[in-house]
């Protein structure tokens, strides 16, 4: 009983932890093993616990897809078995291959109901930036696609990520240009990091010959926004607990992972200046400060959603309303 009790009050952004814990151990994987491995370890437990939540809490589930705000943020269950894929391709290639292809159906079904129900029936007060992970998030497959040796593949969802982007953000900017967030809603603005700097990502993963234009076009504004959203970050990351907290963790890992790959791309053009002081230890010295936030970050969001899961004093999910305000963010109260 203690148990159910304890599953009841998992609430589903912890998928978006999850997904961030897995992306991290592949953030470090080359300089701590160590940290892969436990990395990759927690994040299996995390997605188990919440499929173990889904199958035993179906009306919460079904709470989960029923306000925009929390809806998209359910797509950080498909990627985060993306990136989970990629630790079991060395042990089982085919089973970790059938999950990959398993998690990017997911997320496609999501983007097809998802535009269903917000795109077609589209109310401006509906827009968040958790809409970001639906049509933005699918890049995770390009960004994993070469460890199963399938970058053309990933080079078509690539595209379609890379064109929803400007779109989606648009929509943003026109919904908050009208209706102003407050600051209920400003965990969920730390999404925004996310979307430059995957699509970053996923084209250093799968492009033949990367153009530098078009990188830069990608990596400049990604460090613009990772640099508001840093900052906005750390302005909220000591307030009291919030499940929306979770989306701290994410935009950070692979804006660091973004930056590594594009220094690293830099680095092999042969460019003269890059091979000077005063420029490439500034470089490095962003990517090793950047992947140190973001283990920081995810650390410390993990750490927190562990308490708050453990408390006794935490209602459960049937002893608690999802109460959404008019700034779209979800939060428990008692009825």
């Amino acid at each position: 009983m203690l148990m159910m009790n304890r599953i009841k009050k998992i609430p589903m952004q912890l998928s978006a932890v999850m997904l961030g814990m897995a992306a991290l151990g592949n953030l470090w994987q080359n300089e701590l093993k160590i940290l892969h491995t436990v990395c990759g370890i927690l994040a299996f437990i995390l997605a188990a616990v919440i499929l173990l939540r889904a199958a035993v809490l179906r009306d919460g589930l079904k709470k989960d897809f029923a306000e925009g705000a929390t809806a998209g943020i359910n797509g950080t269950f498909s990627m985060g078995w993306m990136i989970l894929s990629t630790y079991l391709h060395p042990y089982l290639p085919e089973f970790a291959f059938g999950i990959w292809i398993t998690a990017l159906i997911l997320h496609i079904a999501l983007i097809i109901w998802f535009t269903g129900k917000y795109v077609f029936r589209f109310s401006l007060s509906q827009v968040y930036p958790s809409w970001f992970i639906v049509y933005v998030g699918i890049a995770v497959f390009a960004v994993t696609s070469p460890v199963f040796q399938q970058q053309a593949a990933g080079a078509y969802i690539w595209r379609f990520a890379v064109a929803a982007f400007p779109v989606t953000a648009a929509v943003m900017m026109i919904r908050y240009h009208q209706i102003p967030a407050g600051e209920k809603m400003k965990p969920l603005i730390c999404i925004s990091a996310a979307p430059a700097s995957l699509c970053t990502s996923g084209y250093l993963q799968t492009a033949e010959k990367a153009d530098l234009r078009v990188l830069l076009i990608l990596m400049i504004p990604a460090i613009v926004i990772y640099i508001y959203v840093l900052i906005l970050m750390m302005s909220m990351i000591t307030r009291p607990f919030v499940p929306a907290m979770a989306t701290f963790t994410f935009p950070l890992v692979i804006s660091a992972s973004a930056a590594r790959q594009a220094v690293s791309y830099l680095e092999l053009q042969n460019i003269a200046f890059l091979t000077w002081k005063p420029v490439y230890l500034p470089l490095q010295t962003m990517v090793w400060g950047m992947k140190i936030m973001a283990g920081i970050v995810v650390s410390v969001i993990f750490a927190r959603f562990m308490v708050n899961i453990s408390s006794v004093n935490r209602l459960s999910y049937n002893e608690a309303d999802v109460i959404t305000d008019s700034e779209g963010f979800c939060r428990e109260g008692s009825k």
